[in-house]
């Protein structure tokens, strides 16, 4: 496995029209969150070393749909925390 370079980047996006979104691919899983992995933001990390970081989280319509616990064991936790 190799990292992605910036300038892998530029050559790969060379004729990619303006307006098309980006998203996550995989072939480990990284890309299956529970809800739906949305890439937020492209930012150029600057200091010691530095980096260009692709940000992005697992976002859920309904909080339910996105937790892994039974049913029951959810509604507990979330009466516990005042939700």
């Amino acid at each position: 496995m190799q990292e992605l370079t910036v300038r892998d980047l530029r050559h790969a996006l060379v004729g990619v029209p303006d307006d098309i979104p980006v998203r996550l691919g995989s072939d480990s899983g990284v890309d299956q969150g529970m809800g739906e992995i949305v890439i937020e933001e492209a930012r150029w990390i600057k200091g010691e070393g530095g980096w260009f970081e692709i940000y992005a989280n697992d976002h859920c319509d309904d909080m339910r749909d996105c937790d892994p616990l039974p049913d029951e064991e959810f509604d507990r936790i979330m009466k516990i925390l005042g939700i």
